[in-house]
C-alpha cells in the first residue's frame, strides 16, 4: 500500500463529510483513511463507522491531544507513505496522484509539504510550508497571500505544515515520532527541526493540494495562546545547536518579550507569563531530550544556520494566523 491517510479527531463530526467524500473522489486509489478520534461526543466515530465503513477508526478514551492521535494512527499504518491530514480540510481529487509522482521524481526525499489553501477563498495561501526565522518564532510560507506563480514552484523548505504533508514512515523510527508533550502546535515545527539535524529535507510541492478551514482550536482562546508561547520555547530548547542559540538570544529574547507584551495588552491575559512557567518547570525533560537529538545530529551547524532566515518586523510577526 502506498498511502495511509491519518485523520486526527476531536468533536469534528460537522467536518468529516467534506473531508472524507474528498478522499473518496481521489484519482490515486493506493490508500487506506485512519481517523483516530480523540474521545469526540459528538457521535463522529458512529457518523463514520455507518458512512465510511472501509476507513479505520482508533478510539482513545479522552482527548491527548493532536501529537498523540498522529502517532497511534502512524503506528498502526500500512503504507509506505503516511499522508497528515486535518479533519477540517477537503483535499483536491488529484492530490494523491500528484503526491506519487512527486515521491517517483524525488527518489531522495522522505518529506513533502503539500500546497494548503483556505477553505474559503480558495485563492488564499494558508501554508507552502514553514519557514523558521532567527527570532525562533515559526510561521507557514505565504499564510494569507494570493496564490503566485511564487508559490507554483517546486522547492526545499525548513519543513512542513501537519495539516497537508507526506513522510515516508520509515523515517520516523530514525527521526521519532510527534512529541506528545506537546500536545497541540509546533510538533509539526519540531519534527521539521529533528528531520533537519538528521538531514532529512522536505520538498514542497504545489500541485499537491489541500484547503483548510482552521484551527480546531479557536484563535486566541486561552488554550490556542498557552500552547503556542509554551512550544516555541521548547522547541528552541530541544533542536537549536548551543552555538545558535547565543548568537541569536538577542533576538530570540526580544521578540519573545514584544510577543508577551503583545498577548498580555491584545488579549488581555496573563497566559503568555503561565505558559512560559510551564516552558521551564518542565525544563529538565526538554534537556533530557535536547541530549539524544543533539547527540544523533548529523548536519554542520552552518547547515542549520542557513535554514535560519531574517526575522520580518515583529508587528507582522504577531498578526499572523500561525506564528507567536
Amino acid at each position: 500500500m502506498k498511502f495511509s491517510i491519518i485523520i486526527p479527531n476531536w468533536n469534528g463530526k460537522k467536518f468529516l463529510e467534506t473531508c472524507l467524500d474528498s478522499l473518496r473522489s481521489q484519482t490515486f486509489r493506493d490508500f487506506e483513511i485512519i481517523v483516530i478520534d480523540n474521545g469526540s461526543r459528538d457521535e463522529s466515530a458512529e457518523f463514520i463507522k455507518n458512512n465510511y465503513p472501509k476507513t479505520k477508526i482508533i478510539r482513545l478514551d479522552k482527548n491527548y491531544g493532536f501529537s498523540r492521535a498522529v502517532n497511534e494512527g502512524i503506528k498502526s499504518a500500512n503504507g509506505e507513505f503516511v499522508f497528515l491530514l486535518n479533519n477540517d480540510t477537503e483535499v483536491d481529487s488529484n492530490c494523491l496522484f500528484e503526491c506519487e509522482q512527486a515521491i517517483q521524481s524525488h527518489s531522495d526525499i522522505s518529506i513533502f509539504a503539500l500546497r494548503i489553501m483556505n477553505y474559503e477563498n480558495r485563492d488564499i495561501i494558508d501554508s507552502a510550508g514553514i519557514c523558521y526565522p532567527r527570532s525562533g518564532r515559526p510561521y507557514n510560507i505565504g499564510i494569507n497571500s494570493p496564490f503566485s506563480e511564487e508559490y507554483n514552484q517546486e522547492r526545499k523548505v525548513f519543513g512542513f505544515c501537519a495539516g497537508g504533508a507526506i513522510i515516508k514512515k520509515s523515517i520516523f523510527k530514525k527521526i521519532g515520532y510527534f512529541d506528545e508533550d506537546f500536545f497541540a502546535y509546533f510538533e509539526d515545527v519540531d519534527f521539521s527541526f529533528r528531520a533537519q539535524l538528521l538531514d532529512y529535507e522536505c520538498l514542497y510541492i504545489p500541485d499537491a493540494i489541500v484547503y483548510h478551514r482552521g484551527s480546531a482550536l479557536p484563535r486566541k482562546s486561552i488554550p490556542h495562546i498557552y500552547y503556542l508561547h509554551r512550544n516555541v520555547i521548547w522547541t528552541i530548547i530541544k533542536n537549536w545547536p548551543g552555538s545558535l542559540i547565543i548568537k541569536y538570544s538577542p533576538i530570540i529574547l526580544l521578540y519573545d518579550f514584544l510577543a508577551t507584551l503583545n498577548a498580555i495588552i491584545s488579549e488581555r491575559t496573563f497566559t503568555t507569563l503561565r505558559a512560559k512557567i510551564d516552558a521551564f518547570k518542565y525544563i529538565s525533560k526538554m534537556l533530557e531530550k535536547r541530549k539524544r537529538i543533539q547527540k544523533n545530529r548529523k548536519v554542520s551547524i552552518k547547515d542549520i544556520e542557513k535554514w535560519l532566515e531574517v526575522p520580518e518586523k515583529p508587528l507582522k510577526t504577531f498578526k499572523r494566523k500561525r506564528g507567536v
